[in-house]
């Protein structure tokens, strides 16, 4: 607002996967921010569609987070039967759905892991069979990672555009998530599958397949990273952010 009074140009940039609820229970706030906005970037189209509903006279661009290439790491038919979940261990990133989902993943392939790691929170997790819990790791160790698992897990039940799922498609590994937030558009990019929201047994079997069948996590894998090579590289994400930073100079 301040900016708008000395006239200057002004750029808002929603982030994460609060703004929507905020939004519906303070539209005259979040209303009143944006509309003195000359422009207004989001990570996915739902936002976006807020944004253009409460600031109608702002340009409003949907641009994702880039992501670097990681083509050293080799594809995910070369790994051991892992399952990965990365993020928050918390009820809006589905890990209570993810460890109901792992009770039946478990049951069928015998010689599977599944690895959470991440911040706690205060959902509880019980204690299952190959189910192993890691603390937040920094960027070298979530390579690592990534580089040893089959498959990413991610049901979440609220998203903007998740990193933890943009990293995996540029490591050549397949996810399965769910329809919430941006994660549509990365689906559409061939490098994962959708499941329903809370649906433990399609999470499951999902999983199951990418972990019986090498060949099939390897063929998501190598479009989620031509996905990223094509529309979310470092050098793309910059141009895009450049030439709508100089259109309201």
């Amino acid at each position: 607002m301040l900016a708008r009074q000395r006239r200057l140009p002004t750029v808002v940039t929603i982030h994460g996967a609060s703004f929507l609820p905020f939004a519906r229970s303070r539209p005259r706030l979040a209303a009143r921010v944006l509309r003195h906005a000359d422009l207004i970037t989001c990570l996915d189209p739902d936002v976006a569609e807020m944004a253009r509903t409460m600031a109608p006279d702002a340009r409003v661009e949907v641009v994702p987070n880039p992501v670097p290439l990681y083509s050293a790491i080799a594809p995910a038919d070369q790994t051991a039967e892992v399952v990965l979940f990365a993020g928050e261990i918390g009820a809006r990133k589905g890990a209570d759905v993810l460890c109901r989902a792992w009770e039946i993943v478990a049951r069928e392939r015998t010689e599977a892991r599944c690895i959470l790691a991440g911040p706690r929170t205060n959902l509880e997790i019980p204690g299952l069979e190959r189910l192993e819990i890691r603390p937040p790791v920094g960027r070298e160790e979530m390579l690592a990672l990534l580089a040893s698992a089959r498959v990413v897990a991610l049901p979440s039940r609220a998203e903007g555009m998740p990193m933890t799922l943009t990293e995996a498609m540029s490591a050549g590994r397949p996810f399965v998530a769910t329809p919430v937030g941006g994660i549509p558009a990365l689906a559409a990019g061939g490098g994962g599958t959708l499941v329903p929201v809370g649906d433990a047994d399609a999470l499951a079997q999902k999983l199951i397949e990418f972990l019986a069948e090498p060949a099939l996590a390897r063929r998501y894998g190598e479009k989620g990273r031509g996905f990223c090579a094509d529309t979310r590289s470092v050098e793309i994400i910059d141009a895009r952010l450049r030439e709508l930073y100089s259109s309201v100079r």
